[in-house]
């Protein structure tokens, strides 16, 4: 009896609904392709995010996401190197099965690029997200285009928390 009652509370301390309203964090990291002037360069992009995901009816969501990233792509020939940047999109995915789910995401982006300073641009994208519990595993890939002519291609993967 009482391993049927600890199976059952561990049961409930992981189990989560996979589409439920909530607060989410989360790692990442991932393939950088930064082009200007028709030259790409490319890295290691790496980060956190931090959300927030309703559910607008049957597996249908929406969530608002910021992130944070830094990179290590640099271009030796221009003297350019990509620095921290700074996103918010917004996502609206659907569930597939009850833990994997498709999204696409679009938004703002503002990235430091040195020599240049600072651009702004617009970010899009398509990803999944596969939930084991609470936590969840995803892979993203993420266009940016920016000012002055710069455009970025990023394949990421990243480890979540849902609260």
């Amino acid at each position: 009896m009482s391993r049927f009652l600890a199976a059952a509370a561990a049961a409930a301390l992981f189990a989560s609904p996979a589409l439920a309203d909530h607060v989410y964090i989360e790692l990442h990291s991932g393939y950088d392709g930064v082009t200007y002037a028709g030259n790409t360069y490319g890295g290691i992009a790496y980060g956190a995010g931090l959300g927030y995901e309703v559910t607008l009816g049957g597996k249908v969501y929406a969530a608002v996401e910021g992130n944070v990233d830094d990179s290590s792509s640099k271009s030796d020939f221009y003297g350019v190197k990509a620095g921290r940047d700074l996103s918010a999109v917004g996502k609206l995915g659907v569930g597939v099965t009850d833990n994997l789910s498709i999204y696409v995401l679009a938004g703002y982006t503002n990235t430091k690029i040195e020599g240049f300073g600072t651009v702004d641009g617009a970010r899009a994208g398509i990803g999944w997200r596969y939930d084991v519990g609470k936590a969840y595993i995803k892979t993203e890939f993420l266009y940016s285009n920016y000012e002055l002519g710069f455009t970025r291609y990023q394949g990421m993967a990243g480890l979540g928390y849902k609260f």
